[in-house]
């Protein structure tokens, strides 16, 4: 469904039960493009990667709104809500219709936070518990594609 709706799909294919997508996001006519990866198994929550560019540091902060980076140093986006029922790990909710829509407008919000210095966008900081955070850590690093498909068209 995705690269029916997205003309903009990179590589979109499934591995060991996940889904494993790397997608290209302009949020605006005067925005960047960004890459972004998208990992997702049933009964999960979906993680998504930046890929590129790297994130801007200002004033010696890294944008609000983000997990921890994944094994190779990736930032992990803080899309959407855990438990506000934005998303449930049913499977119910399309990635289409929800995340890849919700990538756009955390990288629009992260554009204005580059120019402004305030995250104008409402939402809470992740606030994980340490065992939750051990979880989220193992999930983040262990969905990797393939060698191969992750430095395709960097």
């Amino acid at each position: 469904m995705i690269q029916r709706i997205y003309s903009n799909v990179e590589n979109c294919s499934i591995h060991n039960s996940e889904l494993q997508c790397i997608l290209h996001i302009t949020p605006s006519s005067h925005s960047l493009q960004y890459k972004v990866k998208i990992l997702y198994k049933l009964n999960k929550r979906p993680i998504v990667i930046l890929l590129s560019p790297p994130l801007q540091i200002i004033d010696g902060n890294r944008p609000p709104h983000l997990y921890p980076d994944d094994k190779k140093g990736y930032p992990c986006l803080c899309v959407y809500t855990p438990k506000t029922g934005e998303w449930d790990k049913k499977g119910t909710k399309f990635l289409a219709e929800t995340v890849i829509p919700w990538i756009s407008t955390w990288l629009n919000t992260y554009e204005y936070w580059i120019i402004t210095g305030v995250w104008h966008y409402p939402g809470n900081e992740p606030k994980i518990s340490s065992r939750r955070l051990k979880q989220f850590m193992r999930e983040c690093a262990t969905t990797q594609l393939p060698e191969s498909e992750v430095g395709k068209n960097e």
